[in-house]
């Protein structure tokens, strides 16, 4: 038994017409599964029987014609149909071309023109069904993986989002599509500061195949959240490399940057019992041979029990900044009195400036300057800034912190010593105070905590100056400052 290149509904209201095409079909080696003369009988037939492919009769007895029986069964059973007119007037053409017919042909029709048009109709039926399944297959797996996945396409424009990333971002597939990936995705760089955009970044090298596997971002979600993220992007290409979209991967670490911090939180408070217990050793120690020692080792047992004091102070500091630093949301802003905070520094480094006699002098005008900032995280911007010029500054000398306020201007926080020369890197000269900036001005023992410090400056919208002559002046916005 010869198996049948095809199963083909015949929709045709003339019917020798009709019977012609069933045996050219017979003869071809297709086979007829059915007749229908109107549009509702080809709905019927169309349903119970499933035909591989339709002729379709444009013209049809009854109500409704063949392009609108097409119009259905394309939309609701996905079958392929190949129209047949005796009229080739550009109105019924254009009508029939719109719904992508997968061929035309004129009456009266040869033979051979029908079998080329059946084979090339169900070659490219059977392509587009694998092309689909293939597709299900891939939203299937896509919409299964747990990690926030989003596409876009050649322009930026946002063309999926997996279940997943709806949760994550805030946004449902249907709303999201057609929207700009940057609106979709608001990320920053947590070591810069700066927007991170993935569509940009895969735009300016289409032709780098690589995943490219980015980590420090925060994602601010549509409804207010800041979560920190790890992000993989990759260009979508054709075989001949030319870009067709971008594809974006996002897991939530949140809860591992939780544990982390969570981990150097106790780490701060056992630093913080040790140093404590050794304050008090040390006192206890000093005390009980207080009688015995000479006064060169009086001053240094001192010492050594004034650098436990100011290292616990300064390390429950570092704690504060660090906690403040990794909360998704910012701390709340409070009124801080820049003099109160600033006749504070004498005190916390009295170790330091009394080992190497330098005079830590405030210059701080009557009137009280209240600004709006996050006390711990400013006071601990000031304290590095002042520690990097102790660390530089010569013995006996002199580190001047004014500060003034002038007209329709912010504050301006000064830090200088006549004898201490500081001059930025040509590399920065020509750029805009930033976290490069910032790292500058950073003791080798302070790089580390460089991000604490930029993300300080960024929140408040903090400037540096540096000048070889004054040391560092600290910018401070005039929309920090409170009406007393």
């Amino acid at each position: 038994m010869t198996t049948s290149k095809g199963n083909i509904l015949i929709v045709e209201d003339e019917r020798l017409i009709a019977l012609e095409l069933k045996h050219s079909l017979e003869d071809r080696g297709f086979r007829c599964a059915g007749f229908a003369s109107n549009a509702d009988q080809a709905l019927e037939l169309a349903r119970r029987l499933r035909p591989d492919l339709v002729l379709m009769d444009i013209r049809l007895e009854g109500q409704g014609d063949g392009i609108g029986a097409a119009k259905i069964l394309q939309q609701e059973l996905g079958l392929p149909v190949i129209f047949l007119t005796s009229h080739s007037d550009e109105t019924t053409v254009r009508r029939a071309a719109e719904l992508g017919p997968y061929g035309y042909l004129l009456k009266p029709i040869e033979e051979h023109e029908l079998t080329l048009a059946l084979e090339m109709a169900l070659s490219k039926a059977r392509m587009e069904t694998a092309l689909r399944r293939q597709e299900r297959w891939l939203a299937t797996t896509l919409r299964s993986i747990r990690e926030a996945v989003v596409c876009a396409d050649n322009t930026g424009k946002v063309t999926f989002l997996n279940p997943a990333a709806s949760n994550l971002l805030g946004w449902q597939g249907d709303e999201a599509k057609g929207e700009p990936l940057g609106k979709i995705l608001e990320l920053i760089d947590e070591t810069t500061g700066r927007k991170h955009e993935p569509f940009v970044e895969v735009f300016a090298a289409p032709t780098n195949p690589e995943v490219r596997l980015c980590t420090h971002l925060s994602l601010l979600t549509r409804d207010g959240r800041r979560l920190h993220v790890s992000e993989s992007i990759a260009p979508i290409t054709d075989e001949d490399g030319t870009l067709l979209g971008t594809l974006v991967i996002l897991r939530d670490v949140s809860a591992e940057v939780r544990t982390e911090r969570d981990f150097f939180a106790q780490q701060f408070e056992r630093m913080l019992a040790h140093l404590s217990e050794l304050e008090i050793n040390g006192k206890v120690l000093f005390a009980e041979v207080l009688g015995a020692l000479g006064p060169d080792q009086k001053v240094l047992a001192g010492t050594v029990v004034e650098a436990c004091r100011d290292l616990r102070f300064l390390t429950s500091r570092l704690a504060a900044v660090h906690q403040s630093s990794t909360e998704e949301t910012p701390a709340p802003r409070t009124a801080v009195q820049l003099q109160t905070l600033l006749r504070e520094l004498p005190e916390v480094f009295r170790g330091p400036t009394t080992r190497k006699k330098i005079v830590l002098a405030l210059d701080l005008p009557q009137q009280p300057i209240t600004v709006s900032a996050e006390r711990e995280l400013l006071w601990f911007l000031i304290a590095s800034l002042v520690e990097t010029l102790l660390e530089n500054s010569p013995p006996v000398s002199t580190v001047r912190i004014s500060l003034a306020v002038e007209q329709g201007e912010g504050p301006r926080l000064e830090l200088s010593n006549p004898e201490l020369r500081m001059t930025l890197p040509s590399s920065l000269e020509e750029r805009p105070p930033s976290e490069e900036v910032c790292a500058f001005l950073l003791t080798p023992q302070q790089a580390r905590f460089h991000h604490f410090l930029s993300t300080i400056a960024r929140r408040h919208g903090l400037t540096f100056e540096v000048r070889d002559h004054a040391g560092i002046i600290l910018n401070v916005p005039a929309s920090m400052i409170l009406t007393p």
